[in-house]
């Protein structure tokens, strides 16, 4: 968990970094995915209410990007094993107001997805706005 964790906030470091864009993508006036309070956790949600991870566990695989940048807008990229399964993961990713799924994730040499998994309720996506602050 605390892997993760560091794993989550130096990719909000980063992207703060590379430049936070907040009226970027849409126009004027959008909210921040790294600064808006509960709007990350808003589109978290939204992906487990597709309907194949609907009223099923989501895992997690190694890592959750999360930025808002001046040329993509708000994004979170998240690999997810695909339910029913104990090896297959999907890599979803949130851009222009919706979930897709990208397809096969990258599993990188010398990583076992069984040993690089957590729950997606065990990371705690509305103190997004916080550790950017601290960043």
């Amino acid at each position: 968990m605390k892997r993760l964790m560091g794993i989550i906030f130096m990719i909000i470091t980063v992207m703060a970094m590379l430049g936070c864009g907040g009226d970027s993508d849409t126009g004027g006036g959008k909210k921040s995915i790294i600064t808006e309070p509960g709007l990350a956790a808003k589109i978290i949600t939204e992906l487990k209410e597709q309907s194949e991870f609907k009223g099923k566990e989501i895992k997690v695989f190694n890592n959750v990007v999360v930025s808002d940048t001046e040329e993509y807008g708000n994004t979170i990229s998240i690999d997810v094993l695909v339910p029913g399964t104990s090896d297959k993961v999907d890599k979803y990713i949130y851009m222009n107001g919706k979930w897709q799924n990208a397809g096969a994730a990258f599993i990188p040499d010398g990583l076992t997805v069984k040993d690089n998994l957590m729950p997606i309720d065990a990371i705690d996506y509305s103190k997004i706005p916080e550790m950017y602050k601290v960043a």
